[in-house]
C-alpha cells in the first residue's frame, strides 16, 4: 500500500487509505448516525398507537360536540328561526356542518346568498334564534355515552373540571344546571365571560388560573379547531374529540396538531384516569408534538407538573433502545470533530509560522507588510 508523502513526520508512516478514512469516517458516521436516529425516532412516534395516561390535574372541556350533543336543540332553533321568517327548514346533515360555527352562519344556510344583506340575520333573525333556543335549551340534549360516569370518577380521582366555551354564559350554565354533574365543575366560561374568546388562549389561561392550575398539569379536550388553537396557544396539552361535529365544519382531525385523538369517552378515560393502554385503530397526529407547546423534555419524555410520566409508566421514547441511540449518536459527534480536529490543525500551524515570519520579518526591517 503506498505512503503519502508530506512535510509531518507522523503523516509519512500512516497509509494514504486511512488518511482519507480519519476525515472522511468521522463525517459520513456522523450524517448515518443523524439519519438512523432520526428515522428511527419518527418512526417510534408515528406507528406507537397507545394513549399514555396523563394523570392530570384539570380538565377543560368544550361544551357543544365535546361535553353534551346539543346538536339536535341547536338545529331545531335554526329551523324554527327559518320557518318563522319564511325560509325553508335545512336538512339536519347540513346543518350539522356549521353547528359549532355560531348562529349567524347557521342561519345563512338556509337563505338564499343574495339575501343576506336584506334578511336582518344578525338582527332580529339572530334574537329570534337566540330565544327560542333559551326556551328548548335542553329538550334533546344529551350527554355523551359514558360522559357523565367518567366526570365522577373524574371528581373521586381529585381531578378539576372546567368548561370553556363559546356560548353566552347565560346559556352555558341554564343548560348544564340540568345535569348533576354541574356541582362538579370548578369554572365555567363562556364567550362574554373574556375578552377574546376561542381561538385566543385568554379563555383557557383564565379557567387555568381561576383553578390554580399551570398549562402543563391540565388537557383540553374539544371537537373542534379552534378548541386546539386555544389549548395549544395556551401551552396546555390538547385532545381533539372525534365524536363532536368539528370534522364536518373544520377538515380531518389529523390536520389540527392535536397531541391525542380520541375516539369515544374510554379513549378520555385512559388518557386521564387509567394507567393501562388502549390500541388506536391507526397512527395519529397525537403522537406528533403541536405548534410551540413544550410540553416534552429534552429527552423527549412527557412532562407535567413535578412528575415525569416515563419515569413512572414508561414512555414511547423512552427505554434502553433510545439510551443507547443517544450515546451512539454523542460518540459519532465526538469522532467527527476530532477528525476534523486532525486535519485543521496543521493549517493553524501553517498560518501562525506565516504571522511568526511576518512578525520577524517586520523587526528585521522595520516595515509593514502588505
Amino acid at each position: 500500500m503506498a505512503l503519502r508523502q508530506g512535510p509531518w513526520p507522523w503523516r509519512a508512516s500512516r497509509p494514504a487509505a486511512a488518511i482519507d478514512y480519519g476525515m472522511a469516517a468521522p463525517g459520513a458516521s456522523l450524517f448515518v448516525s443523524v439519519f438512523v436516529f432520526t428515522c428511527w425516532s419518527r418512526a417510534r412516534k408515528v406507528t406507537d398507537k397507545t394513549i399514555p395516561c396523563l394523570h392530570p390535574r384539570a380538565v377543560i372541556f368544550d361544551l357543544d360536540g365535546t361535553l353534551l350533543d346539543t346538536a339536535p336543540d341547536i338545529i331545531g332553533a335554526c329551523n324554527a328561526t327559518l320557518e318563522h321568517f319564511g325560509y325553508k327548514s335545512l336538512d339536519e346533515e347540513l346543518a350539522r356542518t356549521r353547528v359549532t360555527a355560531g348562529m349567524r352562519e347557521m342561519l345563512k344556510l338556509g337563505i338564499p346568498e343574495d339575501e343576506h344583506a336584506s334578511a336582518d340575520i344578525s338582527g332580529a333573525m339572530r334574537s329570534y334564534f337566540a330565544q327560542y333556543y333559551m326556551d328548548h335549551i335542553n329538550d334533546r340534549t344529551t350527554a355523551f355515552e359514558g360522559m357523565t360516569a367518567l366526570l365522577d370518577d373524574m371528581k373521586k380521582a381529585n381531578i378539576k373540571i372546567a368548561v370553556v366555551t363559546n356560548k353566552y354564559i347565560e346559556m352555558a350554565e341554564k343548560l348544564l344546571k340540568n345535569y348533576s354533574f354541574y356541582s362538579d365543575l370548578s369554572v365555567v366560561l363562556g364567550c362574554d365571560s373574556v375578552a377574546n374568546s376561542k381561538p385566543h388562549p385568554e379563555p383557557v389561561l383564565k379557567a387555568l388560573n381561576m383553578m390554580n392550575i399551570g398549562p402543563y398539569d391540565a388537557v383540553y379536550i374539544g371537537d373542534h379547531l379552534n378548541d386546539i388553537i386555544a389549548a395549544n396557544r395556551a401551552r396546555t396539552r390538547s385532545a381533539a374529540a372525534l365524536w363532536g361535529y368539528g370534522a364536518r365544519e373544520c377538515g380531518h382531525p389529523e390536520n389540527w396538531f392535536a397531541h391525542f385523538m380520541l375516539r369515544d369517552t374510554a379513549d378520555l378515560r385512559a388518557l386521564c384516569l387509567k394507567d393501562w393502554r388502549r390500541q388506536q385503530p391507526s397512527p395519529g397526529p397525537w403522537a406528533l408534538p403541536g405548534p410551540d407547546v413544550p410540553w416534552r423534555d429534552l429527552h423527549g419524555r412527557t412532562c407535567h407538573g413535578r412528575t415525569c410520566h416515563a419515569r413512572r409508566h414508561g414512555s414511547r421514547y423512552g427505554g434502553k433502545a433510545h439510551k443507547y441511540a443517544r450515546i451512539w449518536l454523542t460518540v459519532s459527534v465526538a469522532r467527527a470533530f476530532w477528525g476534523m480536529a486532525l486535519k485543521l490543525w496543521p493549517i493553524y500551524l501553517c498560518c501562525d509560522i506565516m504571522w511568526q515570519t511576518a512578525q520577524h520579518l517586520h523587526l528585521i526591517t522595520g516595515r509593514k507588510l502588505g
